[in-house]
């Protein structure tokens, strides 16, 4: 059903109303991710500073992936034990990596047209 779901189902018309569940699924998913990592920040047990919009959406990639892999192959994918694994790798990572401050966006430049430079006439050497 899950490799049907994810790789085989044209979300068209009719199935309107089975994309719209997926996609609640998925922003209640991420709320939840969200939610939880801010508490473990408040209890100081994840580095302060990190930015839990993005450690929630890297979390969730990542589980969706895994889930997404396995309803393709289950037999390459590890067993549900190594997914736990897989998953401690991130969260290690984000309590040994120093946090990193959110760079804001540049400024958008305009690229002005460069004028064309104008012909001239070859200098003369003067003898």
């Amino acid at each position: 059903m899950f490799h049907i779901v994810f790789h085989k189902c044209e979300y068209v018309d009719e199935m309107e109303p089975v994309w719209k569940r997926f996609s609640e699924m998925q922003a209640g998913c991420l709320s939840r991710l969200e939610q939880g990592l801010a508490r473990a920040l408040e209890l100081k047990q994840l580095p302060a500073g990190l930015d839990v919009r993005r450690t929630a959406l890297g979390l969730h990639a990542l589980v969706d992936g895994l889930i997404s892999n396995w309803a393709i192959d289950p037999e390459h994918m590890p067993p549900e034990s190594d997914a736990g694994r897989v998953i401690d790798v991130f969260l290690d990572g984000i309590l040994h990596a120093p946090p990193r401050p959110v760079a804001k966006p540049a400024a958008r430049r305009v690229h002005k047209t460069p004028r064309k430079a104008a012909k001239t006439a070859p200098r003369r050497r003067r003898a």
